[in-house]
């Protein structure tokens, strides 16, 4: 009785409440065996003291102990009529909380089976849907009176046989907490029935309502598929070639953020990335925003009538679907924004590698191996004409370079966040210190060979073809060339202008160098005519001087027509003023749909890829290093037969020659493994001659060994030519072509148009 008075007992589940019962129960017929008990033993005293009060004993005295007994008895009946009252009312708490259990176990079921019912009628049997509905209304409608019956059971628990109300405190139980308790249980389960009869009442209108809501389901699904067409249309655009495929949303612009430089998108990529994003956003606006609006009118209409809005959660779908397409967009034309970003240091990084790359070639021609060995030594004339070209072109690309270093650490300053980048210019600086230090190394190399500065053999030799008028002004001359050309005296050490540290293997790259082999030379019958040059007689002499400018207008005239530039290309206007301005005519075709790619000649036609730089100059690819356009032309006039066409401007700034003809000439280069490099000048009339000193002392040549095929260029051999020596007087190299002292000027003068409205497409994937 203590465990049921003292403890809410009421909320706990149906096997404690059953327990508990069991248990006063129990109790109750122990204590009721115990009476009867004391009972035949009150019985058996009552008659000992009749016996004793007949004996004489005093009546009185023996019968006060029998009263407290009998009272005692009476008051342990009455518990025991107590207990009874007590677990009965614990059986009937028990009976509600069965009650309770088995309504819940089937509204479990119900709720089950009404959630299994498929609501799309176009993809289920209308038949089998109607019976499945049909079995839940026919179990609800069986189980309804026993919910009735449930919500009278609590008033049956509180009240007696009689109707009058249940004294709970006889029982030692609250009334209160009791009732609270019972209400409590008996208003959740009322609830969740409630909720049942309406999951199944929302179950039975949807799939009535489904029948008219087919078009609109059909409509969701179109709707979706053009958004899971557009977002695999938005994952095909690659703005990086080899973005993984573990994050698809995020890909790119991951890429974008940790790939090395070189490997970040160009101009070309970025700009057809953009053109399928723009079309994409055209298709989106044309055809997806339409659609979408489409439905939701149909589904206002449908609202309007049923007063309920069953297709929220789908209606939902596709606005986190748009979300994760609109988002997707923008994390491409992120990733693009994030790669224009870098586009202008870039840009001057990658001229800053096309001139690197251009300072490295020089300094491979400068080497040694490229001379003549003259009686066991390198022929001096040789090593100055290196040293004069090492020199000449250092100083060309020096302040070009130093431009665009300063323009790189500018471009840069809004860069800072991007470790790369730093990076990236520690390495340029340690590659340019590197090429810097190779050139001094080369020029103190050269120096230490060509030795004391002296009139030597070369120089008189070609004094004495000299015209009479300049030999006296040849002893000034020779000092004149000590004095003034920087070149000739050796390089101070200077500190480099960069301040940054840093390693990097790219100096590599700078030592590669295409050479061009010189397919011309003369012939048999061009020597034995030069050699009768010299006994002829002045009317002879004067019919091949003018067979001489019947050859040269001859050769102008098949020279070919102007380049005629498309003036919305800014390289191939660039590449048109190059190509007309040059005295080196040759055919020149630029690739339709190939930006940046020509053919340069006809009778042997190269394929080459050109690109401009901001400061105009037009750099062409050849092997794997760069070289200015005017250059290349001069390279490869020799293949389309020395076409070349001199303007007045360029012979006005000449000496005059002994014979009064100006010539145009070019340097070109061809290699051999394992042999030295062979430079030549070549005029309008075909003539060669090397740069490099001559003969021998006792006028023996050197053999000169076979010659490897570029594998840019064709091969045609390399016939030998009696050599003659060049000499240097301040920025101009004269060099004798015959017998008689014809001589041509080669000089490099600084460009003055610097026009930068030309830019340059920085990269082309192609």
């Amino acid at each position: 009785m203590s465990t049921v008075g003292n403890s809410g007992f009421a909320s706990q589940d149906k096997a404690s409440i059953d327990a508990m019962f069991k248990s006063i129960q129990s109790a109750t017929v122990y204590s009721e065996k115990g009476a009867q008990s004391f009972a035949k033993q009150l019985s058996a005293l009552n008659q000992k003291a009749a016996e004793l009060a007949k004996e004489g004993y005093d009546a009185g005295s023996l019968q006060d102990p029998i009263k407290r007994i009998h009272e005692n008895l009476n008051q342990l009946s009455n518990t025991i009529g107590i207990e009874k009252k007590q677990a009965m009312f614990v059986q009937k708490v028990f009976l509600h909380a069965k009650a309770v259990n088995d309504l819940k176990q089937w509204m479990d079921h119900c709720t089950h089976a009404i959630q299994q019912l498929p609501t799309d009628v176009c993809m289920n049997d209308e038949q089998e849907l109607q019976a499945q509905l049909d079995t839940i209304k026919k179990n609800m409608a069986d189980a309804a009176p026993s919910f009735k019956g449930f919500q009278t059971l609590r008033s049956r628990i509180l009240t007696t046989k009689d109707g009058a109300p249940l004294d709970l405190c006889e029982i030692s139980l609250d009334p209160n907490e009791t009732n609270s308790i019972l209400r409590e249980r008996e208003q959740a389960i009322l609830k969740d029935y409630e909720a049942v009869k309406q999951q199944y009442e929302d179950a039975c209108r949807l799939i009535e309502e489904s029948k008219k809501n087919v078009e609109i389901a059909r409509k969701f699904k179109s709707v979706l598929n053009q958004v899971g067409d557009m977002k695999d249309r938005v994952s095909a655009v690659r703005i990086c070639k080899d973005s993984s495929d573990e994050d698809m949303t995020n890909r790119d612009l991951t890429a974008i953020l940790s790939c090395p430089l070189s490997s970040i998108p160009g101009e070309h990529r970025l700009a057809s990335a953009k053109a399928e994003l723009d079309i994409l956003d055209r298709d989106i606006d044309t055809h997806l925003i339409p659609s979408i609006q489409e439905l939701d009118n149909m589904l206002d209409v449908l609202k309007r009538e049923n007063g309920q809005d069953m297709f929220s959660d789908r209606r939902e779908e596709i606005t986190i679907a748009m979300e994760g397409l609109t988002g997707l967009m923008r994390t491409k034309r992120r990733a693009i924004a994030e790669a224009e970003k870098m586009e202008g240091f870039l840009t001057v990084v990658e001229e800053l590698e096309v001139l690197l790359l251009a300072v490295g070639e020089v300094v491979a021609r400068a080497a040694p191996e490229n001379a003549r060995i003259v009686d066991g030594s390198y022929s001096r004339t040789d090593l100055q004409a290196l040293l004069i070209d090492l020199d000449t072109r250092y100083r060309y690309y020096e302040p070009k370079i130093h431009e665009l270093f300063d323009e790189a650490r500018m471009v840069s300053l809004r860069l800072l966040d991007d470790p790369r980048v730093e990076k990236c210019i520690r390495q340029l600086e340690k590659r340019w210190e590197n090429l810097q230090a190779e050139v001094a190394a080369k020029k103190e190399d050269l120096m230490a060979r060509i030795g004391p500065l002296a009139d030597t053999f070369d120089s008189l030799e070609i004094e004495d073809n000299l015209l009479p008028q300049e030999k006296g002004s040849r002893k000034a001359a020779s000092l004149m060339k000590r004095k003034s050309n920087p070149i000739l005296r050796h390089p101070s050490p200077q500190a480099s202008p960069s301040t940054r540290t840093g390693g990097s293997a790219a100096s590599k790259a700078a030592k590669r160098h295409t050479t061009t082999p010189v397919p011309f030379a003369f012939s048999n019958t061009a020597a034995r005519a030069n050699a009768r040059k010299a006994t002829t007689s002045p009317t002879a002499l004067k019919r091949l001087s003018g067979s001489s400018r019947l050859s040269q207008r001859s050769l102008r005239s098949k020279t070919p027509e102007t380049y005629v530039a498309d003036p919305q290309n800014d390289l191939d206007v660039a590449v048109g003023d190059i190509v007309n301005d040059s005295p080196y005519k040759i055919f020149v075709k630029m690739v339709p749909g190939e930006v940046g790619k020509y053919w340069f000649g006809e009778v042997n036609p190269k394929l080459a890829y050109c690109r401009i730089l901001r400061s105009r100059m037009v750099m062409v690819r050849v092997g794997g290093g760069w070289v200015e356009l005017s250059q290349f032309l001069r390279d490869h006039a020799l293949l389309e037969g020395g076409n070349f066409v001199s303007g007045r401007h360029s012979r006005a700034s000449m000496l005059p020659t002994p014979t009064g003809v100006t010539r145009d000439v070019f340097l070109n280069t061809a290699s051999g493994r394992m042999t030295p490099h062979i430079n030549r000048i070549t005029s309008n009339n075909q003539g060669v001659v090397s740069i490099r000193g001559g003969a021998a002392a006792n006028g023996t040549h050197t053999p000169l060994p076979t010659m490897r095929a570029s594998k840019s260029t064709p091969y045609r051999g390399i016939s030998q030519v009696p050599y003659t020596h060049g000499i240097k007087a301040g920025n101009k190299f004269l060099v004798a072509l015959d017998g008689e002292g014809n001589r041509v000027e080669v000089k490099m003068t600084k460009a003055t148009d610097k026009d930068t409205k030309f830019t340059t497409p920085r990269r082309l994937n192609i």
